[in-house]
């Protein structure tokens, strides 16, 4: 049996106020473990709140989590990425994906 899915919009920090108590996914930098905080793509930081104790051994990480304020979140899960993971790249795709005149292609 299959396991679903829920796709969970990307975003970077400037666009985290939009989707305040929803589910969204962030790449960033590791910039401290505990507490957890990350460089944005578009170089903002945000503090993540999580209860995974494994150690992040790279230096940037997807989180898909739940907007809890301004730049911060609630972490459900978490997945490492190469450390040479282009975020000037992602953040031109963010914002991509966000516009309107994309928005609705994309999702």
């Amino acid at each position: 049996m299959a396991v679903a899915v829920k796709s969970t919009p990307r975003v970077n920090a400037a666009l985290m106020p939009q989707f305040n108590g929803k589910q969204v996914t962030l790449v960033g930098k590791v910039l401290q473990q505990n507490p957890l905080i990350i460089q944005t793509s578009d170089g903002d930081q945000v503090e993540v709140a999580t209860n995974n104790t494994t150690p992040i051994h790279n230096q940037v990480i997807e989180v898909v989590g739940t907007v809890s304020g301004h730049r911060s979140m609630t972490e459900i899960s978490r997945t490492n990425f190469a450390d040479g993971f282009d975020l000037d790249t992602y953040d031109k795709m963010v914002n991509l994906y966000n516009s309107q005149n994309y928005a609705a292609m994309m999702r």
